[in-house]
């Protein structure tokens, strides 16, 4: 009998595993903070962006690109791909007085990234948890940690809530654990220059890269180094001349990390997405027109953001993709692209839209669930072109209907003709109404209890001096 020698035995195993690592792309998320709709080049804005627009014009234009109305809650969302009110995080966000942090039964992007070769790395603001090291990435399938575990700090000092210096770099194998990390520089050039390096050292020949590069920028507090403020002397509103240097050195960091991929040569195997966590806060000067809303609020200027994606050599550039898609559309998405398991853990809410936005499939219909807050009915679903709304009746606008039972009113719109929401069709359309607050009524038994998520700090709380005293 012929045997096979034993080297092209070797070489045959080695040249498969090549192959199943070369077929796995880079994955980069960019994740901003609290930007608005018009803030950027590529939707008409007046801050230029033009290295943001380089992720738009070599790759697509995603227009209807959803998240929830906050920041803690879409990066739950984006974690785990599932709708944060399956597990009590959809309507507040985490505060440094609180014991909790994401669910550990829920499995993380990272994790199913991790298990199937990626080096993963976060860099920026985690905002899911920071009271017990089992909540930090490190612990979350991340191996290294850059940046803020809460979700705001000072840019110059890294300091949170007037006393906690929230600014560290952690290694899952300890080999770095520097909690905290004294350092000096703006937060937004320290994770761009982070991001930079860890390109430029990362071995690409041996492990993807799955990088998570979180921004705090343009959250509050509005601060921006005194040269990039110059460059706005023309804006005549200082909140907004502040905002405008913040969006500015985010995008020069944002250039210099797509500058950083392609010094490698790694750039057409790499798929870059970015987006904002939620629509611009009416606190930093940001701009959401013409859609109605904001940070906090379900209409589109609250949980519909500015969103490209490109991957230079496979997607096809100067596209725009107009099928609605959320935020926990990335983790299928994502993983499926990785060649990991989306069946492991809980069940999904979100699609993997990748066959539909590289070869122009159609996505199975379906319905997308901005919130569901209670087991009333109350939150925001839509259905194809169809938004409905349903809110208390004591902050519900003018132009609302009331529901059934008086404590709730209605909002009903038609997105694809009226996406800046100013015609309420509820009157006309009663039919579309039972329809779509039935559909928000029926997932009301899934909604798992927000208490914890909103409690306030107790009576003689104090905030650490820093993180490094928490326990496993």
């Amino acid at each position: 009998m012929r045997r096979t020698p034993l080297l092209l035995i070797l070489v045959t195993v080695l040249l498969a595993c090549f192959r199943v690592q070369a077929s796995q792309p880079n994955v980069l998320v960019i994740l901003t903070d609290d930007m608005g709709w018009a803030d950027v080049g590529f939707h008409g804005g007046d801050i230029p962006t033009p290295n943001i627009d380089r992720i738009a014009s070599t790759g697509v234009i995603l227009e209807q690109f959803y998240v929830q109305p906050t920041c803690s809650p879409t990066r739950h969302a984006l974690m785990t791909g599932r709708y944060p009110y399956r597990y009590g995080a959809h309507i507040c966000n985490l505060r440094s007085h609180h014991t909790h942090g994401a669910s550990l039964d829920e499995r993380f992007m990272s994790e199913a990234m991790q298990e199937v070769g990626y080096y993963t790395a976060v860099l920026g603001k985690w905002h899911l948890g920071m009271y017990r090291q089992a909540y930090w990435p490190t612990s979350r399938g991340f191996e290294m940690h850059y940046g803020l575990l809460s979700g705001g700090l000072d840019y110059f000092t890294h300091i949170n809530d007037k006393v906690t210096l929230d600014w560290q770099e952690l290694h899952a194998d300890r080999s770095v654990w520097k909690q905290p990390l004294r350092e000096k520089g703006y937060t937004t050039d320290l994770l761009g220059q982070r991001a930079v390096k860890l390109i430029g050292e990362h071995d690409f020949d041996q492990r993807p890269l799955f990088l998570y590069l979180s921004f705090n920028a343009p959250h509050t507090p509005m601060q921006a180094k005194p040269e990039d403020v110059k460059r706005f002397n023309h804006v005549k509103d200082s909140r907004r001349r502040t905002y405008s240097a913040m969006m500015h050195a985010t995008d020069v960091q944002v250039g210099r990390v797509l500058d950083a991929l392609e010094k490698r040569g790694v750039d057409d195997n790499t798929l870059v997405i970015f987006f904002s966590d939620n629509g611009g806060a009416g606190s930093n000067a940001s701009s959401n027109e013409p859609l109605r809303g904001g940070k906090g609020s379900q209409y589109e200027g609250g949980v519909r953001v500015p969103a490209a994606v490109t991957w230079p050599g496979t997607l096809k550039p100067g596209q725009r993709f107009s099928t609605p898609l959320h935020v926990v559309d990335l983790f299928p998405t994502f993983v499926g692209l990785a060649g990991g398991d989306t069946t492991l853990g809980q069940p999904l809410d979100g699609l993997d839209f990748w066959p539909a936005l590289s070869t122009g499939e159609t996505l199975p219909e379906r319905v997308i669930y901005h919130n569901v807050a209670d087991t009333s009915g109350r939150g925001s679903v839509r259905s194809g072109d169809w938004k409905f709304m349903a809110i208390k009746k004591a902050k519900a606008p003018k132009d609302s209907v009331p529901l059934p039972g008086g404590k709730l009113h209605g909002l009903l719109f038609n997105i694809a003709e009226d996406p800046n929401e100013t015609k309420n069709l509820a009157k006309q359309r009663p039919e579309l109404v039972d329809e779509l607050w039935g559909k928000l009524k029926a997932r009301g038994p899934e909604v798992v209890s927000a208490k914890e998520y909103c409690t306030s700090a107790p009576k003689g709380w104090k905030a650490p001096r820093d993180h490094s005293s928490a326990a496993e």
